[in-house]
């Protein structure tokens, strides 16, 4: 744990975690602080917090119609075929992250800062 002014830390945000890398520059840089508040759901172009395949990322949430191939995972017990989540760097030369419906994916929570 580290302790910072409590002015530098947004309303409504439960933790901090470092930035490490600079695929979300120029907003965020490594090892600076981004403040989270947990939440299940985000809504396209949130910055959030994820868990993927094991890993963890900063990202801007996205969706994305899903291809054929892909509709059958992503369709609910109602027959509703279910957007695929994308997770987008802010910096360009980064490509972005076709959550594959298989692999293990979960939301952490969104960006307050």
């Amino acid at each position: 744990q580290i302790q910072v002014p409590a002015s530098s830390v947004p309303a409504g945000a439960e933790f901090g975690i470092y930035v490490s890398g600079d695929s979300m520059e120029p907003r965020y840089h490594n090892g600076q602080i981004v403040w989270v508040k947990r939440c299940e759901e985000l809504e396209c172009g949130d910055i959030g917090i994820f868990v993927y395949d094991d890993c963890g990322y900063l990202k801007k949430y996205d969706e994305h119609t899903p291809d054929k191939s892909q509709a059958e995972f992503l369709t609910d017990s109602y027959g509703v075929v279910h957007n695929q989540p994308v997770l987008v760097s802010l910096n360009t030369k980064y490509s972005p992250i076709l959550i594959s419906p298989e692999q293990r994916f979960e939301i952490v929570g969104k960006v307050l800062n």
